[in-house]
């Protein structure tokens, strides 16, 4: 069971790579290491350790499950890719006590996890994700981070097994060979499904610092019905939004946001929008 069961009871350490993998990491994550190099490495490292491995990533022990997950196969053996300008924007605008973070396609975690850490004391944490074998890896690495002092006692993390649209009701969720690509589809998984202002209210959210959302070409669907219909006190100080399926939104909530006062920063994958109204 690649994805939870044994391999989430199993104590830190107890998959920790052998000293052929921990090479192969250690050379992926050397800046000699581009391109093809690093793929090759990679492919290599799958071949010798299977399953999820136990490394420290900046600084605390995590649990990575690279083989199906883009995000944490960076994680392992790209961290300078982890988002580095987004992640330390968000450290920016929930760095105060009582601060509010919502991770909408949280995947296992990596943006939540950061937040939990740099976040002021007690801060909310909320990462929603609708596969719950995710969401138990992210459990699993929290654990680690408090074990090791790295969030602070009062920082919460709320988990949410449901998908984020326009609506409330029932769907389903396409399972793809990578994990972080799981969407909303006609054909798939049934899953919950919640609007994000429903959610919100639901939870007693008054503020959001800072908001991330990637959830595959569905984000028009729904960050722009939030826009309309949340009160302007509801509205995100900071959103990070995927940009890579823009040519597949019904509605350009990037430029929405703009009209709305906020101010674009355009980076690789990611849009980052801060209110200035």
């Amino acid at each position: 069971m690649v994805n939870g069961g044994h391999t989430m009871q199993a104590a830190w350490g107890e998959h920790r790579p052998g000293p052929v993998a921990a090479m192969l990491i250690s050379a992926a994550r050397s800046r000699l290491s581009r391109g093809p190099i690093k793929k090759g490495l990679y492919h290599l490292f799958l071949r010798i350790h299977k399953g999820p491995v136990d490394v420290m990533l900046e600084g605390r022990p995590v649990r990575l499950y690279p083989a199906r997950n883009l995000s944490e196969q960076r994680a392992l053996f790209r961290p300078e890719r982890l988002d580095v300008a987004e992640r330390r924007a968000i450290r920016h605008f929930i760095k105060n006590e009582g601060s509010v973070f919502i991770d909408v396609g949280a995947n296992a975690g990596i943006y939540t996890l950061d937040a939990a850490i740099h976040a002021g004391d007690r801060s909310r944490i909320i990462a929603i994700e609708p596969r719950a074998e995710l969401l138990s890896r992210l459990r699993f690495n929290e654990q680690q981070a408090r074990r090791t002092g790295h969030i602070a006692p009062g920082t919460t993390i709320e988990t949410h097994a449901v998908a984020i649209s326009h609506y409330d009701g029932e769907g389903r969720l396409a399972l793809t060979e990578k994990e972080g690509e799981n969407h909303l589809a006609e054909s798939g998984v049934p899953v919950t499904i919640r609007s994000l202002l429903s959610l919100v209210r639901e939870l007693g959210v008054e503020k959001i610092d800072a908001l991330k959302i990637d959830i595959e070409g569905h984000e028009d669907r729904v960050l722009c019905p939030f826009l309309d219909e949340a009160p302007e006190t509801l509205w995100p100080q900071l959103i990070i939004i995927e940009h890579v399926h823009r040519n597949e939104w019904s509605r350009d909530c990037i430029a929405e946001c703009i009209s709305r006062g906020y101010r674009a920063h355009t980076f690789r994958c990611n849009t980052l929008l801060k209110k200035t109204a």
